[in-house]
């Protein structure tokens, strides 16, 4: 869980950083963990997302999806239930829905044919948006979310 660890104060949060210039590592950014530590499957997502588009939108769907990540460590529910970001693409489909309802305010609603659509809110965060593009980028071995936007938003 995210916070303090002995008398080591850590952040609250997954956080990331540019690359440092002097580097040789050749990833754009650098993915940290509430632990600060460095979240290696995130840092090479920028890495390969960074080969299909810009750096800026990279940065950009980091910025969206630290906070899932942060979410799923710091969540009493997610922490009871034992989710991790790898888990089976169904338990991630039920972290991304009860994500999407409590943190970023959406309303989830089953589609006839077997999917879940998302419905903004007066409260929904605009990073929904992005959030939802994140999926078209991920690495092949990534779980699939299984939620759409409807195309009114897309």
């Amino acid at each position: 869980m995210c916070g303090k660890v002995a008398s080591v104060a850590t952040t609250s949060s997954y956080w990331f950083a540019p690359r440092p210039k002097n580097s040789a590592h050749q990833h754009p950014f650098l993915v940290f963990d509430c632990s600060d530590r460095l979240h290696l499957p995130l840092t090479r997502f920028g890495k390969e997302a960074s080969g299909r588009v810009s750096q800026k939108t990279v940065q950009t769907y980091l910025y969206a999806i630290v906070p899932f990540f942060t979410y799923l460590d710091t969540d009493l529910w997610q922490i009871r239930a034992d989710l991790h970001w790898n888990d089976s693409p169904s338990r991630i489909r039920q972290a991304v829905e009860d994500y999407l309802i409590q943190k970023l305010q959406c309303k989830v609603h089953p589609h006839r044919d077997g999917w879940k659509y998302v419905v903004i809110t007066a409260g929904t965060r605009s990073s929904l948006r992005i959030f939802g593009r994140v999926e078209t980028v991920l690495p092949g071995d990534a779980p699939a979310w299984g939620l759409r936007l409807p195309p009114s938003i897309d």
